[in-house]
């Protein structure tokens, strides 16, 4: 075997991630040079293997690191039958894997649906990392490695920008997130590109498979019905390197691990804040916020199902009312961590998240009115409503409360 520099470069990207995962060597039999078998009781890994060039050279370089660290390397072969030829393209990559000396190689079948109308893209994406993970918890695997690039990395970057332009776009894909209880891990992630995965196809004799979709055929600019992320690749990039006059790539890829630990920190103190901030009314208060004109009324509703309530806020028994919660100082709180905790109660009531809703409720929340009542978006049968009730000459208190929805 001659270890080009690609593959060097990605062994020791794999090695780096399994190590970061507490997944290194098993034994100090595999230091020594020979060939060595793991153990049927060693830790396993899955790749998660499309047949594509990316995901056919991750399962390559990890069966290679996993057999010289004593670890069981597997494959997982997800068929969404979105094409006419999709159950011949998963057996032709469950057989490439077979003969890389992967195992477990498991091919499902899956059935891709839309009912929400996010787009098939999505939805098969969706699907498929359903898929994936349902696997990995069956086999038992210690994780589950994708294939995702430093190339990848950078149209994702671009995605995010198009449709939210925000900190989470600039972040990026997260080298390593956990779904379901999965370990999910992204070895290429930071530092190898769509070129180097194709090289080290090229290099060790294997015939990946190309998704019609991703337009790599085409001579020209793609039509408007292919995926977003192909016009990305095949014509936003080529024209914004020629416009920059340098590899955007590389810079827009570069700089998403800068902006994740940004975003984590931020999502953290976030968190944290939503903790102290978000307190549960107790019983021995509800009498006392009856007083109020403006929650006289909320708290005399009847009728919660356990279903709607946030499991932040308290339940009120034999008061009659739904869940109360009263937001401890969060006029304090700063802009970015304001919007978050916003964020954190539409999401646990059930209620559609809109940003024009929670930007409207912080200037309703941290301004000059005393008092009134702002109704949140309605979802699943529930309501969230934020209350300034105004205490005589005392400040302002604020509450959230959360309700059944007229079905009328």
């Amino acid at each position: 075997m001659v270890y080009s520099p690609q593959l060097k470069k990605a062994i020791g990207a794999v090695k780096d991630s399994l190590a970061h995962a507490g997944l290194g060597l098993q034994s100090r039999l595999f230091a020594s040079h020979g060939r060595h078998n793991p153990a049927p009781d060693a830790p396993l890994v899955l790749v998660a293997c499309s047949g594509g060039r990316d995901s056919l050279a991750l399962a390559y370089v990890a069966r290679i690191v996993c057999a010289s660290w004593g670890i069981r390397c597997g494959a997982a072969i997800i068929d969404h039958q979105l094409q006419a030829d999709s159950g011949q393209v998963a057996d032709q990559t469950a057989e490439q894997c077979r003969k890389l000396g992967l195992a477990p190689v498991v091919v499902r079948k899956v059935q891709v649906k839309d009912p929400h109308g996010q787009g098939m893209e999505a939805a098969a994406r969706q699907t498929r990392y359903q898929a994936l993970t349902d696997l990995a918890r069956h086999e038992g695997s210690r994780c589950l490695l994708l294939a995702h690039t430093f190339t990848d990395q950078a149209e994702t970057v671009a995605l995010g920008l198009l449709r939210h332009p925000d900190l989470r776009a600039l972040a990026g894909i997260p080298a390593r997130t956990e779904k379901d209880s999965v370990l999910i891990l992204r070895p290429f992630l930071k530092a190898i590109s769509r070129q180097d995965t194709e090289a080290i196809c090229r290099a060790a004799g294997l015939a990946w498979w190309d998704d019609p979709a991703n337009g790599e055929a085409s001579l020209g600019p793609l039509p408007g019905d292919y995926p977003l992320r192909s016009r990305i690749r095949q014509d936003f990039f080529p024209a914004l390197n020629a416009f920059a006059g340098s590899d955007m790539v590389k810079v827009w890829a570069g700089a998403t691990q800068r902006n994740q630990e940004d975003f984590d920190y931020l999502e953290s103190q976030a968190d944290t804040a939503f903790q102290a901030c978000c307190q549960p009314v107790k019983q021995a208060e509800l009498a006392k916020l009856a007083d109020l004109p403006e929650l006289e009324e909320l708290t005399g509703q009847t009728e919660l199902s356990e279903q709607a309530k946030l499991p932040e806020l308290a339940e009120l028994p034999g008061a009659g009312a739904g869940a109360v919660a009263r937001l401890v100082d969060y006029p304090s709180y700063h802009r970015a961590l304001r919007t978050r905790i916003l964020y954190r109660l539409l999401e646990r009531s059930g209620s559609p998240i809109k940003e024009n809703f929670i930007l409207q409720a912080d200037a309703f929340l941290v301004g000059p009115r005393r008092s009134g009542l702002l109704p949140g978006p309605g979802g699943e049968g529930r309501r969230l409503t934020l209350v300034k009730a105004r205490r005589q000459k005392a400040p302002s208190d604020i509450y959230a409360y959360l309700s059944k929805v007229s079905q009328s």
